[in-house]
Formats: structure tokens, sequence, C-alpha cells
């Protein structure tokens, strides 16, 4: 499923982080979502087995799932000493009684938009719904509920309404087609710039994202349906991540460098304890984030095809920046889950700790585009003050301070190398090839991987 922009006031994008394959710098943590699957499992490598998964993220996980209560061998590696891939739940940070998330936070849409639903009712996983969302253009302005009609009020005036919202082939971007609209910078309203909390700014966002959802500007009803609601797991994501791996042998630790499909089987070199070994499996389903593939992580044969390749190129990668900061107090009101300030260089804040017993508040500072690439490009220490002075300036606390930070890195982790991004042609993206499957890969969602790991396995068990 091609994301987009999901809605004007989806604004709880982290979730979509980072929202679906891991990531560290950190400050008194345990890093470690589902650390009871920690262990390896020891395989007869001799013995050939039905299916062997690469990624234990929400795909891979979802995929060897149901290969599994299908009656299939199957067999996870995974490159790190750790499950969940881009879910990634800390349970130290919040003092036991706040769990964060690190990497995918949220629930994006109701039970009937979201597939994880079935499993947070079975597994009876807490949700928390996030409905208190406040957006500004800077402290000049007043705080407005992201769901009124003010968010989407046009500060100099409604423009008339374009009779044709198909951009043009000289809309370079985003900007060039709101220009072209007759929607100049001065004039858009808050809830059009929330379009882009989760995304590239509009200078750099095609006018074909934009385009699909710029006609709700002109709608009279602007109330959120179910599809783009948000929820936090106050428990944690990695209850999703448990529940998924439990029963499923993963051979943590093992770095995937090579795989040959045979024509009968599959044969993959795995990097084992400073040792190259070699697995056999009648197919294999291949779920490592894109920009692995894309750096030739791992060698095929035969090699990728090239509409594949390109398909892969022809997407779009999101610099992303989460920082979690806890705070002895309560810097954001309690009727204030969510609250964005664009003026500031972090200007998305929200309340990590919301639905928890902590004493105090722990916030998430969010911010993507060239507003993270501004942030990478300075040392640690700044970005934090940068989120500080962001957080004091939406509370009015000029002296506040924090306890403790902690965050990650996803654009330099070595299994990751990115957070999330967008690809558009997913259909040439995950087409299997040979005994080669796909999923995950490109999702950026967790239920969208979740999704596409059940569909990569259907396809093998349709194929028996």
């Amino acid at each position: 499923m091609a994301t987009s922009r999901r809605h004007f006031i989806t604004l709880g994008a982290a979730g979509a982080v980072l929202a679906a394959g891991g990531w560290a710098v950190w400050a008194n943590a345990d890093k470690s979502a589902s650390s009871s699957q920690s262990e390896k499992h020891h395989v007869n490598k001799e013995h050939t087995l039905d299916t062997i998964i690469i990624g234990a993220g929400a795909a891979g996980l979802a995929a060897a799932k149901r290969l599994q209560q299908a009656g299939r061998s199957v067999l996870i590696l995974e490159a790190r000493d750790r499950i969940g891939g881009r879910v990634w739940s800390d349970l130290q940070f919040g003092d036991g009684k706040a769990v964060i998330e690190l990497g995918a936070e949220l629930f994006h849409g109701d039970e009937h938009h979201n597939s994880l639903w079935q499993i947070a009712h079975r597994q009876h996983i807490r949700t928390y719904p996030i409905t208190r969302e406040f957006l500004r253009f800077s402290d000049a302005g007043e705080w407005v509920s992201a769901d009124s009609a003010q968010a989407y009020a046009f500060p100099k005036g409604t423009p008339p309404k374009p009779a044709d919202f198909a951009p043009r082939r000289a809309d370079h971007s985003a900007e060039t087609y709101l220009n072209r609209l007759g929607i100049a910078k001065d004039n858009r309203p808050l809830a059009l710039l929330a379009s882009a909390l989760d995304s590239e700014q509009f200078d750099k966002m095609s006018a074909e994202e934009m385009a699909e959802f710029l006609p709700e500007l002109w709608q009279a009803d602007h109330s959120k349906s179910g599809k783009f609601q948000d929820y936090k797991l106050p428990d944690g994501y990695e209850n999703i991540i448990s529940y998924l791996a439990d029963g499923l042998p993963i051979q943590l630790g093992s770095v995937v460098q090579a795989v040959r499909d045979k024509g009968d089987s599959v044969q993959i070199d795995v990097l084992l304890n400073g040792e190259v070994t070699q697995f056999s499996a009648k197919t294999c389903i291949v779920t490592v984030p894109a920009p692995l593939l894309l750096q030739n992580k791992i060698h095929f044969t035969p090699a990728l095809p090239k509409q594949k390749i390109q398909a892969l190129r022809d997407g779009e990668q999101i610099p992303v920046v989460k920082m979690m900061m806890a705070f002895d107090g309560k810097p954001l009101p309690d009727d204030a889950e969510l609250m964005v300030d664009f003026s500031q260089n972090v200007p998305c804040i929200w309340q990590a700790s919301a639905g928890s017993t902590y004493h105090g508040q722990i916030l998430v500072g969010w911010a993507t585009g060239d507003n993270a690439r501004r942030l990478l490009a300075q040392s640690e220490s700044q970005r934090y003050a940068e989120m500080l002075a962001a957080v004091r300036h939406i509370s009015r606390q000029p002296e506040l301070h924090y306890q403790k930070v902690i965050s990650h890195d996803w654009q330099s982790d070595p299994y990751a190398l990115g957070a999330y991004g967008y690809w558009e042609n997913e259909a040439e993206i995950l087409r299997p090839h040979g005994n080669v499957y796909w999923a995950g890969m490109v999702m950026s969602q967790v239920d969208f991987a979740y999704d596409s790991g059940v569909k990569a396995a259907e396809r093998i068990l349709s194929n028996l």
C-alpha cells in the first residue's frame, strides 16, 4: 500500500517511522524490544527448510507466523542481537512507569483500517487514542485544535477553489504547485503545513502527493475519520512483536551476505560468529529495508531484475530525527497530547508518556525533511539543545531542564540506513522472482509491513 499524505492532520508519524525496520545514541536505557526472544536457535543446517526469512521485523515475523501455522518449517535470520527491526521498545528509560519507542510508536487507523488491531484485541494490549492535538504558526498566534475548522482556515482569506487540482508538468514540487494555484506561503492553513510533518517540506515534496488531499481545504467537514485516528500502545509495541515471535525459530546475529536461487532450492551465506555459514531452504523471503539493497549489502544470484532495482531507486528516503526527553514536571498541559509550533526547528512535540503512570512527562521531539537534515548536521548535544528550546518555547518555561534524554539515528543504523520513506511502485518491488519472495522493505507503517509479510507467505502457500 503506497503511503503519501495520509491526511492533513495525521501528525503522529513517528509511528510510521519509524513506522516498520531498526537504530543509536542512548542514555540510561535498556534498548531491548522483546529481550525474551534474544536467545539463538541452533539449527541443523544439513536439513533443507521450507522457507528462510531474512529479517525479524514485523514483515518477517508475520510471514514466518503464517507459514508455521500452515505446517511449514521456517527459520528467521536476523542480523541484530534483538528482534523487531524498526520497532524498538525501551522498557527502562521511563523508570518502569512508561515504555518509550525508539522507532515505530503509533497505531495508525482504527480497527477497520489497521490489521494489527486483531492482535491487540486478542492479546488484550492496551491502546490510548491521541485526540488532543494543537497547532500554531508561532508564539504570535493562538493554539488551534487540529480537528477544528480554524485549522483549515486560510490566514488571509479563502482563495477561489481551483477548477482542476491536477498537477501540470511545470509543477516540479508541491511548492510550485501551490503557488500556481494561488496558495501563497503567507496564506497556508495550519492543516496544510501539518501535511509536511512526516515528510519532506513542500519544496522537495512532489505535486502529486499534495494534489491528493488539497481539496480537503474546501470541505465543510474536517473531522477525522477512523482511518486517520492515531493510538499509542502504553505498554509497548514490543507486545505485538513478542506475540508474532512466540514459538518461531530465530537465529540472531546472522548477517546475510548472499542469496543464491539454484532453481530447486535457495542457498544463503550468513556471517555468524565470525564465520560464513550456509543455510538452505526451498524458498526465501527477504524483508530487509530497501536502502540496504541499494547499497548491495546482499549479493543475489541471479541478479535482481532491472525493473526492481529501478523501482527501488525511484523511492524517497525521508530524513528523520526523533528525540525523547524526560522531565520531572509536566511542560505540556494534560489536555494536550501533541503540540506543533511551526516556528521551531523541532516543530512537533508530543507526550510519549501519555496513558502511563509516569510521575512527570516524557516528550518526543520530531523533525523530518530539511528540519531533520539541519539537526543531523549538528552534534548530539546541539540537537538536544534545539529540542529543549522548542519545549521551553511551547511551555513558556524558559528555565526548564530535562532529567535525561535518548535518541537513535536510524540514518546511520547499519541494518536500516533510514527510518522510513515512500516508494510508489511497491508492486514491482515486492514481486517474487523464482524462489525468492519479498515483504516489508519499503513499508512506512508497521501494519503495512505486517500485511506484506502475510501476503508473501500466502503467495508461497498458493504455489505449493
